[in-house]
């Protein structure tokens, strides 16, 4: 258990490392929940986290890099392996976390990842005021879901 313990600081620690250190001019630094790695948090950022965990639940490789996995786990939770590994995943609550911040910023333009994932009254408000404001469907031939805003 101890070393189960340890191994999980470690890896926290060397993730929060990761996530805060100084980045050269060489290297591209890209936003928590970012998955696609376009610049922006959204539909497709969703998608992708749902695509690679089920992929993973059936036992196959999934689609996403380490560092994908690491950018859509935005609730910071991980698993042990049988073997005592940590591994990261992006799951089914990663994707609605995204989802909702997605919605929530619809409205409320400068409500950030963070204060969606920690689910503040303020964004609670905002995505209960987005759904009100816009209708959502899935466009066929955009493949995507869209906003439609309410007459």
């Amino acid at each position: 258990m101890k070393k189960k313990l340890l191994a999980a600081l470690a890896a926290g620690t060397m993730l929060c490392g990761m996530l805060t250190a100084p980045v050269s001019a060489a290297e591209t630094s890209y936003q928590m929940g970012d998955v696609n790695m376009d610049g922006v948090v959204d539909t497709a950022d969703a998608q992708l986290v749902l695509v690679d965990y089920t992929q993973l639940i059936c036992r196959k490789k999934g689609i996403l890099t380490d560092e994908q996995r690491i950018l859509g786990n935005v609730d910071g939770v991980t698993e042990f392996t049988r073997s005592g590994n940590i591994e990261i995943k992006a799951s089914i609550c990663d994707a609605q976390m995204l989802l909702r911040y997605y919605v929530v910023r619809l409205s409320k333009s400068d409500m950030t990842l963070e204060e969606v994932v920690g689910r503040t009254f303020e964004a609670e408000q905002a995505y209960l005021e987005t759904l009100e404001r816009y209708r959502f469907y899935y466009d066929e031939e955009l493949e995507r879901f869209v906003a439609e805003e309410r007459q």
